[in-house]
């Protein structure tokens, strides 16, 4: 049996929906953004967002979100519609900030022809938020009252002669003078398009046609949206407003026209060369609305009355294409435009045009990286593994760069070897540094940066001919430790101010902060103070062993003992000891007492380059108790300690705050952050680096408010790290839509194939994997799109080549009749050469290497070539099988073709007779929802269906049967094997010190070589990784607890419930990672109520199993494992 563990790599970020009011409280300003099946809620201030919660309501899609007040509520309400037809109103949780229910209703209907509610509107809300209609089977509308407190009444169904329909919206009353709620819909009739209202008698659960209609608008007319003053319709052409008194038009090209005119006739669409298609809108008031086309270029539409009604259109800027927009109502004018196919973002409106031309300022940029189209999972410079990802679409795609950990943003950089030591120092009367110091063996130098050139320069008051053991700032001196003494010195002269260097022997280790100076001298900790510039002798204390590392933080002096392995935390001031700790059988190296605002650890770097941790607490009598020890094995290098400053995303009254970490200076570099008051680490993505220390000099200040200077074996680097985060992200503009990848190993470059647009070719594209810039272009012919690219070694020939399989399109072709395989060579200059293409009777959908050959799924057939001695491609052998075969996977000798209406069928190559055996098939009907399938094993495969994740197991009578499901909410793309970390590098992680379970059977040593990473339309990356038939036992307790305990906004259940077309089955064999990742941060009482279900539950397997030895998981150990898995996914 197949067990999989799910989990999310990267949460969806593709923004459909958003709605803006005051839903926290009556005098707040909030965002409400949909990812996915995630609901986000910020604060919206003149200067930014904060997030207040980012919650999963575990439903399917979300098809429309909207705020409302009901006239009994003092703030606004959330309506929630999901694809399963079922909708929930959401309120704000006072007592625990979040989403919390308040109705829920049932909208479904068994019988009918549904409507395609990708493509069209779904519902729509009467302008005085007491009425919803809502539009999901064909010829019907569902109508659904507004109680006065929120809650939703039984909804009815009224019958309309029209379908399908374009649109529909509810419309003022006043404007249509009509005394009942009038509905307005958009449909098509013989190739013509029209607009008719209705009138709706909620109380007799009727409909009549209204007085107003107007027949033939424009034939692209899509959308239409309500106005005060009546309605208006958004073509790709024109614009018009309508009302029983006037019908007012501007065109869409014309953009600062206020001309309009009757318009009675219908219109012919002036020619354009750009798509302007009106695709988002939003109001900012009665007379004024923002709008922005297919192109993402925003506009603002003004209406007008004096003796007519008048419209006026103007250009405002670009932003990404929006699925959504939102006005804020936060001056001077601030709009959120979120994105599907690009990045989201905040928009602050302009008084004047820019530099650019534009009326608007792009004031903060959220990372999207849906839709995922395809991605490669290659090796990184760091040793960790990386995705590079085709994301996006139109001029809004990229390639993205993502690999687990933080990134690390390198400004400048020299060579530079020998390097002992590292410190920065401010300049005279400033609070950024200029200066840096260098430690070598019997010398130290000291760099400054002017005029971004960073220069040896000196200082007669440092001793210069011995290497530094400490330099630092001290209030307005500069201090330097060596093995000789003291040095105390002026910035402003540069010159000696104090020396104390009259110590009975060699000074070992020292350290400074604040006022304070602490050094040891043959195992002698002495501290000094700096007062009216001087620095004063305070306490001396014997540690009677040498010591081996100093700090001094909070006031107190941490000092680790060589031959004790221990660190002794001692009073500053007195040097009275508070509280010791034991590293075990390690050597302390560094070592760090660090406040994060809402907690405290003890940090200790070890020299065979661990480090520990502590939770610390103050304890009675001025003592510190540290609890919680654990132990994170990185690299092998001894390791240094630095806290050090991060700018964050998240604002306090909208403002970038500052935040601390604490880096890792390590031949595995990384960084220790606090998130609800746990410790939490994340790879820094660098090689070996040895010392690093805050570098922020007001030149630099413009780029990053943090920044640093890193020493690594050879070079001396000045740059900035990407934000605290689990993933980081690199964001490679193509201008074009990119819709697959692979990678030219010989050459390190990427073959990408790019969509240019709807007047312009597809192009294969040669992309660095340096510097990410374009090498070579190729340009397809005209209605040639590219589908698939791989990259083929012929053995003969003994050249990695690129292939690239297209097809031809025609207006009234239903299925490709023709297409071609291209066949280019990479030369050392980076030249793309076509070498050889072959003509095929249908569409290339997939491409891949097979045991030498170049395997094709081409329309429903698997087509395999060989390579002739001269070049070129001869057809070896081809199997007609399928209807449209979609995905092509390959392992060994065996090969899965999906098929998009038929599933997957298994075939492997008969070289005897040059043909394909079946080798077994799934019988189940996919209806059109298959995505992606590969080959996890000889007799498990995984595949995509829709929003699900399935595996199948081969049985004995060549069947593939469904061993495993689970719907994911999200649809699928693609799959690739691999993972974001090495195992070898992650076994270790986290590896409690000095605890022993209770139970071995609770250890989980997952391994991730069998995993496979998946993308999805929302940009969402999540990972399957293989479990035994133990763990899945073990995690599956824990999951079926934690889910008895209620989690989430809605039922679980029914959430992860695989939904298709013709059955519903309930998740099983797969473990959930968001619900076992979910452990962590619930209520402590909760956990221990999931913790003793969990030893219940464990404790009668073993009974029944024989063993009657007990359970005793506690808290705590749960957590520490949970922490285990989370680090290697």
């Amino acid at each position: 049996m197949a067990y999989k563990y799910v989990s999310s790599v990267h949460r969806p970020t593709a923004v459909k929906l958003s709605t803006a009011g005051a839903f926290v409280s009556p005098d707040s300003r909030n965002l409400v953004t949909v990812q996915g099946s995630r609901v986000a809620v910020h604060s919206v201030f003149s200067d930014g967002l904060k997030l207040l919660a980012d919650e999963c309501v575990y439903h399917t899609k979300i098809l429309a979100a909207q705020l409302f007040r009901p006239v009994k509520r003092d703030r606004d309400l959330l309506f929630l519609l999901f694809e399963e037809e079922e909708c929930v109103v959401m309120e704000w949780n006072q007592v625990n900030p979040g989403l919390k229910q308040v109705s829920r209703l049932d909208l479904s209907e068994p019988i009918g022809v549904p409507v395609d509610l990708e493509r069209h509107s779904p519902m729509a809300m009467s302008q005085d938020q007491t009425l919803m209609a809502f539009h999901f089977i064909q010829g019907q509308i569902k109508i659904v009252k507004i109680n006065v407190d929120g809650t939703l009444k039984h909804p009815f169904t009224l019958r309309l002669e029209e379908f399908p329909i374009n649109d529909f919206c509810f419309v003022n009353e006043d404007a249509f003078k009509t005394k009942s709620p009038t509905l307005a819909i958009l449909y098509p009739q013989d190739k013509l398009v029209h607009l008719k209202t209705y009138c709706i008698n909620v109380e007799k659960k009727t409909i009549v046609e209204g007085a107003f209609s107007q027949n033939n608008v424009e034939n692209a007319a899509r959308k239409i949206a309500p106005a005060p003053s009546g309605i208006f319709i958004f073509g790709s052409q024109l614009i018009s407003h309508l009302n029983p008194t006037s019908v007012r038009t501007i065109p869409i090209t014309d953009f600062t026209t206020t001309e309009n005119a009757d318009t009675s006739q219908r219109h012919e669409d002036p020619v354009s060369f750009e798509d302007t298609s009106i695709v988002a809108w939003c109001a900012v008031d009665d007379t004024r609305f923002l709008l922005s086309n297919s192109s993402g270029k925003l506009y603002g539409l003004t209406i007008t009355r004096k003796e007519k009604y008048e419209l006026k259109l103007e250009a405002l800027g670009y932003t990404s294409v929006p699925s959504t927009l939102s006005w804020t109502g936060i001056d001077p004018g601030t709009l959120y435009v979120g994105s599907g196919t690009g990045d989201s973002m905040l928009v602050q409106m302009l008084t004047s045009p820019n530099e650019e031309d534009q009326w608007i300022n792009i004031q903060e940029s959220y990372c999207n990286l849906g839709p995922i189209m395809d991605f490669a999972v290659v090796d990184a410079p760091s040793g960790s593994s990386q995705i590079v990802s085709c994301s996006g679409s139109g001029k809004d795609g990229s390639l993205r760069v993502i690999q687990k950990g933080i990134g690390f943003t390198e400004i400048a950089s020299m060579d530079l070897a020998g390097v002992q030591g590292m410190w920065s120092l401010k300049g005279p009367n400033s609070i950024h540094e200029r200066f840096v110091v260098l430690s070598f063996v019997g010398i130290t130098k000291l760099l400054e940066l002017q005029s971004d050139e960073v220069t040896e320069t000196e200082a007669n008051g440092f001793t210069t001919d011995t290497g530094s053991l400490w330099c630092a700032d001290v209030q307005d001196r500069w201090i330097q430790i060596t093995s000789h003494g003291i040095n105390l010195v002026n910035p402003e002269t540069r010159e000696l101010a104090m020396s104390l260097d009259d110590f009975e022997s060699n000074v070992t280790v020292g350290t400074s902060s604040g006022e304070w100076v602490a050094c040891s001298i043959s195992g002698a900790l002495r501290t000094f103070q700096l007062k009216s510039k001087e620095l004063v002798p305070k306490c001396g204390k014997d540690m009677g062993h040498e010591v081996s590392c100093l700090s001094i933080s909070s006031n107190y002096c941490l000092a680790g003992l060589w031959d004790e392995h221990i660190v002794s935390i001692l009073d500053v001031a007195s040097l009275l000891e508070v509280g010791t700790v034991s590293t075990g059988l390690s050597l302390p190296r560094s070592v760090l007492l660090h406040d994060f605002g809402e907690s405290q650890f003890l940090f200790c770097g070890l020299g065979d380059g661990g480090v520990i941790t502590w939770s610390v607490e103050q304890a009675t009598g001025g003592k510190l108790s540290m609890t919680d020890e654990r132990k994170v094995n990185l690299g092998t290098q001894p390791v240094t300690l630095k806290a050090i400053k991060t700018t964050t995303q998240q604002t306090a009254r909208g403002q970038k705050i500052t935040e601390t970490a604490v880096f890792v200076c390590s031949d595995k570099p990384a960084a220790f952050f606090s998130q609800k008051k746990r410790l939490q680490i994340s790879h820094v993505n660098l090689g070996s680096v040895a010392m690093v220390s805050p570098f922020n000099t007001p030149s630099l200040l413009e780029q990053n408010e943090n920044h640093l200077v890193v020493i690594t074996t050879n070079s001396f680097a000045i740059g900035y790290i990407n934000g605290i985060q689990k993933l980081d992200v690199r964001t490679y503009a193509l201008g074009k839509g990119p819709t697959a990848i692979t990678r030219h190993r010989p050459s390190g470059t990427y073959g990408v194939l790019c969509e240019e647009g709807k007047m312009k070719p597809n192009t294969v594209q040669l992309i660095s994997g340096v510097n990410w810039e374009s090498l070579a272009s190729w340009k397809l012919d005209p209605e040639e799109l590219a589908l698939s690219i791989s990259t083929v070694f012929f053995p003969d020939d003994g050249c990695e080549y690129l292939a690239v399989g297209t097809s031809y399109t025609g207006d009234e072709e239903e299925e490709p009749k023709s297409g071609r395989i291209l066949i280019f060579k990479i030369y050392e200059s980076s030249k793309l050469s076509l070498v050889a293409e072959k003509d095929v009777c249908g569409a290339v959908y997939k491409i891949t290497e097979y045991n030498g050959c170049l395997l094709a799924a081409v329309n429903g057939t698997i087509q395999m070539y060989k390579w002739q001695e001269g070049g070129g491609l001869s057809l070896e052998a081809q199997q007609a099988c399928h209807l449209t075969a979609i995905s092509l996977n390959v392992k060994g000798d065996l090969i899965l073709v999906g098929d998009l209406w038929r599933s997957v069928s298994l075939f492997c190559y008969k070289a005897v007779d040059s043909s394909f055996e079946e080798v077994a098939y799934d019988q189940k009907t996919r209806n059109g929802t298959l995505m992606d399938a590969v080959i996890e094993d000889d007799d498990t495969f995984l595949l995509a269906d829709y929003t699900s994740l399935v595996t199948l197991s081969q049985s004995e009578d060549r069947r593939l049967v469904t061993s495993g499901k689970i719907n994911l909410g999200n649809t699928v793309n693609v799959f690739r094997k691999g993972t974001l970390i090495h195992q070898e590098a992650s076994t270790s992680h986290n590896v409690p010190h000095g605890h022993q379970y209770a139970d071995p059977a609770t250890t989980l040593p997952i391994d991730t070589s069998r995993s496979w990473i998946f993308g999805t339309v929302n940009g969402a990356f999540g990972i399957a990784t293989p479990l035994s038939a133990s763990q899945f036992a073990f995690l599956d307790t824990i999951q079926q607890a934690i889910i008895n305990e209620s989690i989430g906004t809605l039922e679980y259940q029914q959430w992860r419930t695989a939904k298709d077309r013709k059955c519903v089955e309930l998740p099983f064999n797969y473990i959930d990672g968001e619900v076992i990742e979910m452990f962590v941060n619930i209520p402590s009482k909760q956990q221990e109520t999931i913790v003793k279900k969990v030893n219940a539950t464990l404790g009668e397997q073993k009974r029944k199993a024989g063993d009657s030895s007990p359970i005793t998981i506690t808290v705590q150990h749960l957590i520490d494992k949970l922490d285990q898995i989370t680090r290697l996914l």
